[in-house]
């Protein structure tokens, strides 16, 4: 018997659960950053070719007789924050200096109107302006956006004021820049 109390005291020694702490966790941070990021395509340059003028004598002779003409492309434009944009450009200038005798009638500026516009006219404010007014639109978007955005530049012979351009070639250079608020 006193072999069975034995056996069955190692046996309850060895079953028997180790006397532990209560139970212990600790929390932990995991974490991470991304940069602040935008970014533009490059657009593609616009060129509104040979703008077509009154080439017959008389009181309309040298006049612009092209129409409205709108080109438009489209161009992602990305900032993963709350960003400003702003689009600026000059009219187009020649190098032909508007000073003969009869500059009251001529001109050496192109104006244009131009914006760009987000494809679901939501993601991002709009920016539009006219460089006969002003040289650029700015605004502050309050959220991160992601776009395949329009721009549109446009020639308006009616912002020739019924002027004649001077014969040559024309051009500007518009920027398009998104960045920190």
């Amino acid at each position: 018997m006193k072999k069975i109390v034995i056996a069955a005291a190692a046996t309850g020694l060895i079953a028997s659960p180790a006397f532990a702490d209560d139970n212990d966790s600790q929390d932990f941070e995991i974490t991470a950053n991304i940069q602040q990021e935008c970014s533009v395509e490059d657009p593609d340059n616009v060129n509104f070719g040979t703008i077509s003028i009154d080439e017959a004598p008389g009181a309309g002779a040298l006049q612009v007789t092209q129409g409205r003409t709108t080109l438009r492309q489209d161009v992602w434009i990305s900032c993963n924050y709350g960003a400003d944009m702003a689009m600026t450009s000059g009219p187009m200038t020649t190098a032909e200096i508007n000073d003969g005798p009869d500059a009251g009638d001529f001109t050496d500026t192109i104006h244009l109107r131009m914006g760009i516009t987000a494809s679901d006219g939501t993601a991002f404010n709009r920016m539009f302006f006219d460089t006969k007014t002003k040289t650029g639109d700015s605004k502050t978007n309050a959220d991160a956006f992601h776009d395949n955005a329009e721009i549109a530049v446009v020639f308006n012979k009616d912002d020739l004021d019924g002027k004649r351009p001077l014969a040559g070639d024309y051009s500007a250079v518009a920027t398009l820049s998104v960045g920190p608020v």
